[in-house]
């Protein structure tokens, strides 16, 4: 499988302020392409899928 996105370019400041957020994610296979959603925010790629809470 290509790569097709890379998202950690290690350009991120000491993480001080520290969250845990528990999450689930889906990886969606159809006709042989996978189901991704591009991020508003930082322009990112990632898999479908929200917060547990």
């Amino acid at each position: 499988m290509r790569q097709i996105y890379y998202s950690d370019l290690r350009d991120y400041d000491d993480l001080d302020n520290k969250y845990l957020r528990i999450a689930c994610r889906a990886i969606i296979n159809k006709d042989n392409k996978l189901v991704m959603i591009k991020g508003k925010k930082i322009n990112e790629l990632k898999f479908p899928g929200g917060g547990l809470e």
